[in-house]
């Protein structure tokens, strides 16, 4: 829709004196004061006309900060050089000049001593800076964010994960995607709800986007929150990465101690041989895991000393399918997962490389669960969820990125703006992981920066013998991980994804010549 159409009886918008009832009152002014407002609608106490909608704001909000304390008014004003357009010079003096003598009148007093504080600031950067540490201490006094860290370093390490994605213990350190958790959570609680529908939800992206932090610390912890899903008591995890024999680690991860366990009592005594069912039946042996919640229903019950029948759910984490395809059990996983959400009995979650959805519309069973639960396309961060993806985690950590600019811009916004791309944010997480490893007390310098390259792009170096050599007719493109050719051990190029470095770094790949 567009703008809203205005009545000739209503007031201008804007011009109110609600902010009185604010909660916090922060304005900012450069070389404008705005637009007049008519004295006989709008007057002072002393019968005088309020000089604009926003001085009328301000003032109203100043009046009754003195009167009973609240709220609190924070005013900016930029101090950087002002220039004037020569087609419209004489307004524009005009608006500054009345914004003077205003500021003056209202911050000074007749000797030319101050009598409110104001805050000053010359670029976007240092307002940026100063207006989040303000917003960040009037939440403190509300308590409404921890006023401590929430993340021990020196415990629990950098906040900052690297290659590795963000998992459901770094929910607290998880900044960037708050939006797009809520999508996708809705999408899938959607899906879960309507006739025919199953609970399976399809998180769609390229690589290095995101989606394996995005399920991981994002929806699966969201969604099992207690009371997002109402006619839930209880929920069990189970996160499996595809890999070859994924069947196989499907069932280990099922039967493991953190998993469903009570599978072990059922006549298929370890996971070998759940996974010899599923292979052959897997109606049969979602049979058998929605067997095990039953029995986690009635140990819950006595253990609460509950009357009521709890309900169980399981929530399955299948993380990077496009893996699947070409493998041994490309033919097998995909039934056993739809036999398991058929039984409603567990929520699965997946992730699939975007460039490799089309291998999952060729799967009838995958694509019965995509028709009938949801595919949710994952948006790529803009520069405000990567800046939140940079600074939230240092700020939950209590790190402090050194003051100071270069070149005009801070160093959080220096890594944003170097992050090449979206699909870049691999190297990001990097870049921040290795500026935690050199910080210096809790800070996080600007030299450690410079000595790592001064740029996201190049910052993160490994030495090359850990990464399968690069195919000559891309070497020009090394520098962008996500982008370069890699032999796999089949003898055949792939685009290196963000779980091929991540399997490189620890060891998981072997060398192999180039591919000429």
């Amino acid at each position: 829709m567009g703008a809203p159409f205005l009545r000739g009886d209503q007031k201008l918008p804007g011009a109110d004196r609600a902010t009185a009832n604010f909660d916090l009152v922060v304005g900012v002014f450069w070389k404008r004061i705005g637009t007049a407002l008519p004295v006989e609608i709008y007057r002072k106490a002393d019968g005088s006309a309020f000089e604009s909608g926003t001085v009328l704001e301000i003032e109203s909000a100043l009046e009754a900060s003195a009167q009973r304390g609240r709220p609190p008014v924070f005013v900016f004003r930029k101090i950087a050089p002002i220039q004037f357009s020569k087609e419209t010079v004489e307004a524009e003096k005009l608006q500054s000049d009345r914004l003077d003598a205003w500021w003056n009148r209202t911050f000074l007093d007749e000797r030319g001593l101050f009598r409110r504080a104001s805050e000053q600031f010359a670029t976007q950067q240092a307002f940026e800076t100063r207006f989040e540490d303000l917003v960040v201490e009037q939440l403190h006094k509300k308590e409404l964010i921890p006023s401590r860290p929430v993340w021990d370093v020196e415990t629990r390490g950098s906040p900052y994960p690297g290659l590795e994605p963000y998992e459901r213990d770094r929910r607290s350190v998880f900044f960037g995607m708050a939006l797009t958790t809520r999508d996708a959570v809705e999408e899938f609680k959607a899906a879960a709800s309507q006739e025919g529908g199953l609970p399976a939800l399809f998180v769609i992206g390229p690589s290095g986007c995101g989606k394996s932090s995005l399920i991981r610390a994002g929806v699966a912890p969201t969604l099992t929150d207690p009371g997002t899903i109402p006619n839930v008591d209880l929920w069990r995890i189970v996160t499996v990465d595809v890999d070859a024999g994924v069947l196989a680690a499907l069932g280990a991860r099922l039967y493991a101690s953190d998993g469903l366990p009570e599978l072990a009592t059922s006549p298929q005594r370890d996971a070998a041989a759940w996974t010899r069912l599923a292979a052959r039946s897997p109606a049969d042996a979602a049979e058998v895991v929605s067997w095990a919640l039953d029995r986690v229903e009635s140990a819950e019950m006595l253990r609460r000393g509950s009357e009521r029948r709890l309900s169980v759910h399981l929530l399955l984490v299948v993380d990077q399918l496009e893996r699947l395809f070409g493998t041994g059990d490309a033919p097998l996983l995909p039934p056993v997962l739809l036999a398991l959400v058929e039984a409603k009995r567990v929520w699965l979650i997946s992730t699939i490389r975007s460039d490799r959805y089309a291998e999952l519309q060729r799967d009838p069973a995958l694509l019965e669960l995509k028709r009938r639960g949801a595919a949710y396309d994952m948006p790529a961060p803009g520069e405000a969820e990567i800046t939140d993806a940079v600074k939230g985690p240092a700020r939950a950590a209590g790190l402090v990125f050194q003051p100071g600019e270069r070149d005009g811009r801070s160093l959080p916004y220096t890594l944003v703006h170097e992050t090449p791309s979206a699909d870049a944010l691999p190297l990001l997480q990097m870049t921040l992981r290795r500026l935690f490893e050199a910080r210096e007390g809790a800070e996080l310098t600007w030299r450690a920066y410079q000595e790592m390259g001064g740029s996201v792009a190049r910052s993160p170096r490994m030495p090359m013998p850990c990464w399968r050599r690069p195919l000559r007719r891309h070497e020009a493109n090394c520098r962008g991980w996500s982008a370069t050719w890699y032999a796999t051990s089949t003898g055949k190029p792939e685009v290196a994804s963000t779980s091929s470095l991540r399997r490189a770094m620890h060891g998981g790949l072997r060398p192999s010549r180039a591919v000429r």
